[in-house]
């Protein structure tokens, strides 16, 4: 469970990070969270493997991913989401 926890507050602390391109954040100054707030997204992640894929979307749209940015790439036997965020030209 601490694998999971630590894995999970990464992945908001890598989304949350100035700079990471996702739409919500270009336009206004991103609400930080708190332990709490990152705990209960943790602690909501289903243990069922089948119910994981839909929710880690569900988690990554929530924090202001769109829903065309969210993909899943099949390699094998193994599913990885994958977040795209398209870059810009100054």
């Amino acid at each position: 469970m601490n694998k999971l926890l630590v894995s999970m507050v990464a992945l908001v602390l890598a989304l949350a990070a100035p700079g990471a391109g996702l739409e919500p954040f270009a336009t206004q100054n991103p609400a930080i969270s708190t332990v709490e707030e990152i705990k209960a997204d943790a602690l909501s992640v289903p243990r069922k493997n089948s119910e994981r894929k839909a929710a880690a979307i569900a988690l990554l749209e929530k924090m202001g991913a769109s829903a065309s940015g969210v993909d899943v790439q099949k390699i094998d036997h193994v599913e990885n989401i994958v977040l795209i965020i398209q870059g810009t030209r100054n």
